[in-house]
């Protein structure tokens, strides 16, 4: 409870707002805790194993990254977790918005900026174990192929030139309507197939046949195009500060099996971020 409270004098007031900047400062001079106001609002996009809710929780790869470089910046790490679509949208036309994941993809080009590359995949077709290994010449002339509604491996079928597709909400679908036989095969990447066998741990990889990589892409952390270059830079070295301690393939580890990492390396060297 306050009691015998004095009215503050001009001057008083005058330094009110002018205290409060200062005080701001030298935080920001003790720990860069002028970030904990979070200026920056962090979005993750649903998609496994990048960001998704888990034990009352969002976690996932691509908010682990965005989290730590925010502990290192005074941010309260908080992410929202919208579908992809939505996430898009919000990340376009709110201010100081941060989002992952979003694969680098000729169509998206010049509507963001791609502020941090964290992350490579490959795509490709998965079929029933016994068929042969598909390819988009092959699923051009004919058959029905899953795919993830509004991913990258979509943007991927249609650049390939591949239309006799279904959209799948959930990747579980899919893989459901492929052992069926109501699908010839699934359309997918390297990183979203290992999710869907962790997510279904019935599954097993001798289930199925892997295809040809048909095409990789670059995974970053995107920004609107108005999102200023002061707020993006401190992010941006952090990041580089982790990649250098370690702490990035670290994320990457916990996240992804021995296997898959080293599928996603074998190509890495051939994959070149910029303009697809």
């Amino acid at each position: 409870m306050f009691c015998c409270r004095r009215k503050k004098s001009s001057s008083q007031r005058r330094f009110g707002a002018a205290g409060s900047l200062c005080v701001g400062l030298l935080l920001n001079a003790n720990g860069g805790q002028i970030l904990a106001d979070d200026q920056v609002r962090l979005i993750g996009a649903e998609l496994a194993p990048y960001a998704y809710h888990a034990q009352g929780q969002v976690v996932g790869l691509g908010v682990e990254i965005m989290q730590e470089i925010g502990r290192r910046l005074g941010h309260s790490g908080d992410v929202s977790l919208m579908p992809f679509k939505r996430a898009f949208q919000h990340t376009l036309t709110q201010p100081n918005v941060l989002m992952t994941p979003v694969a680098r993809v000729a169509s998206r080009e010049g509507q963001l900026q791609w502020v941090i590359h964290y992350i490579d995949d490959r795509f490709f077709y998965v079929s029933r174990a016994g068929s042969p290994k598909l390819t988009h010449e092959l699923a051009r002339q004919g058959g029905t192929f899953g795919v993830l509604a509004g991913s990258a491996p979509l943007a991927q079928l249609r650049q390939g030139g591949v239309n006799n597709y279904l959209e799948q909400t959930r990747d579980t679908a899919n893989i459901n309507m492929l052992r069926v036989g109501r699908i010839d095969g699934w359309f997918t990447s390297a990183i979203l197939f290992s999710a869907a066998l962790k997510s279904n741990p019935e599954l097993s990889p001798a289930d199925f046949v892997i295809g040809d990589v048909q095409s990789s892409h670059c995974v970053y952390i995107v920004a609107s195009n108005t999102m200023p270059q002061t707020l993006l830079g401190p992010w941006q070295q952090a990041f580089e500060t982790m990649r250098i301690d370690g702490t990035v393939a670290e994320i990457v580890g916990r996240h992804l099996g021995p296997e898959l990492q080293a599928l996603l390396e074998d190509e890495q060297s051939s994959l070149v971020c910029g303009n697809p």
